[in-house]
């Protein structure tokens, strides 16, 4: 699963313009049904990481505006390593590290960072939803652990309600039309 939205998350990135659901099913690496990509998105919009565009067929996905990366913290020292860094593993060039640089590092002393910069780079760092109180994080994992639970006990019983028919039974006690009140149950 973890895969599987790092591939979502990087085909979005490639086209910074939006892509449509129809398009990220089609570059996909892993064969993956709408229903499931269309979950997928969501997550990735509740985490702040993506923006839905546009309603209907008209819709498109695309990265969520962060920072500028161009700010000025970033020296151009700092724009060729993240360039580097962005290279396939097989594409970058071997470095070691200064030991001298790490001997003379002492915690909450020294810095390599200016107080400017590690504020600035606090500030960009926070979360994109603000504070949450306390649990939300674990809510939303309970809440996933119910209905997964929920589908698969029941799928295994031989009921016929898809995972997203079963969200929507527990979260909106919405009744899915064509299904028996015993599958309700």
């Amino acid at each position: 699963m973890k895969a599987q939205i790092e591939d979502i998350v990087q085909i979005i990135e490639e086209h910074p313009r939006g892509i449509s659901t129809a398009d990220i099913m089609s570059i996909i690496k892993e064969r993956i049904e709408r229903r499931t990509l269309l979950r997928r998105l969501d997550e990735l919009i509740d985490e702040g990481l993506v923006v839905r565009v546009g309603k209907g067929k008209k819709t498109t996905y695309k990265l969520a505006e962060t920072e500028n990366v161009d700010s000025p913290i970033f020296s151009e020292q700092a724009k060729k390593i993240q360039s580097s860094v962005n290279q396939e593993i097989k594409n970058r060039k071997p470095v070691t590290y200064q030991s001298s640089f790490l001997e003379k590092y002492q915690p909450n002393k020294t810095y390599y960072l200016s107080e400017s910069e590690r504020d600035y780079l606090k500030k960009i760092g926070h979360q994109v939803n603000g504070h949450q109180p306390a649990g939300t994080f674990a809510r939303k994992i309970l809440n996933r652990f119910l209905i997964d639970l929920s589908w698969n006990s029941s799928r295994l019983e031989g009921n016929t309600y898809s995972l997203l028919e079963t969200e929507e039974l527990i979260h909106h006690d919405g009744e899915i039309t064509g299904k028996t009140p015993i599958e309700t149950q």
